[in-house]
């Protein structure tokens, strides 16, 4: 909420950065374990762990103010139950069944890293705490363009985690300009939407459909112009067949061989 009006052009949140959670700052806890080991850790598990890590120091962290309001828990396909997995519909279901398996893949690759190389740490990397730390980073983390680190797998992943900033809430409309200024040296968004007094203020995620949107964050839109329906080939092949279409095999290996069965 807004405690004054806000004009488009204004600066709503700039967050200085040494206050970031950054692939480098992680590395200032990771990097002696990490030099222990002969593969590479994500940007994303190596902050996961970081998390856990500075989580496990309570009070002693520096961290520990931003550790303690993030949320206890989330709400992505990951915490479903096979019940609720089950009530979405298929091609859903297929996106949450392929990130559910990246997240389990990543959390093998970190527990066979804290056995190898930081084993005192094992009993705070379970699979909760680990889906917690990975969602908290996944769901949180702005886009910062950084100088790779080369103790992480080259992927692209351009990740920080910016307190307070990730306490604004996603709205389609939001019309804004995330990134970092290096004149301030500070992370900051520009809003070129106009608020009122006391009015919520929102940024925006994207332009995802409210499958996206639940898989990667846990949370759909109602009326959400970005929103689409998927549907699979083998869908349409039924309906086709049920309309009792001709030459319905022909038609078929046209559109596979064209690859447009995709």
């Amino acid at each position: 909420m807004t405690h004054q009006p806000i004009t488009p052009g204004s600066i709503i949140v700039s967050i200085p950065h040494h206050l970031l959670i950054t692939p480098h700052t992680v590395l200032t806890s990771l990097r002696g374990h990490i030099r222990k080991w002969d593969k590479r850790l994500s940007s994303q598990q190596a902050m996961s762990i970081f998390l856990l890590a500075e989580k496990a120091k309570h009070e002693s962290s520096f961290w520990y103010p931003y550790i303690n309001i993030l949320p206890k828990k989330y709400t992505t396909p990951s915490f479903f139950s096979e019940t609720e997995l089950n009530l979405l519909p298929k091609t859903v279901r297929s996106r949450a069944s392929t990130e559910i398996s990246k997240v389990h893949t990543a959390f093998k690759l970190v527990t066979d890293f804290i056995r190898s190389c930081w084993p005192e740490l094992a009993p705070v990397i379970t699979l909760p705490d680990f889906l917690w730390a990975w969602y908290s980073v996944n769901t949180r983390s702005v886009y910062y363009k950084h100088n790779l680190c080369e103790e992480f797998l080259a992927d692209g992943n351009h990740l920080a985690l910016a307190p307070f900033l990730d306490l604004l809430n996603h709205s389609y409309d939001a019309n804004i300009t995330a990134a970092f200024n290096v004149n301030s040296n500070c992370y900051e968004i520009q809003t070129e939407n106009t608020y009122r007094k006391y009015d919520q203020v929102f940024i925006s995620y994207g332009n995802h459909d409210n499958a996206h949107l639940l898989v990667e964050y846990g949370f759909v839109l109602p009326n959400n112009p970005n929103d689409a329906v998927e549907f699979s080939f083998d869908s349409l092949l039924d309906i086709a067949l049920r309309m009792e279409h001709t030459h319905l095999k022909e038609k078929r290996d046209v559109l596979q061989n064209g690859c447009f069965d995709k």
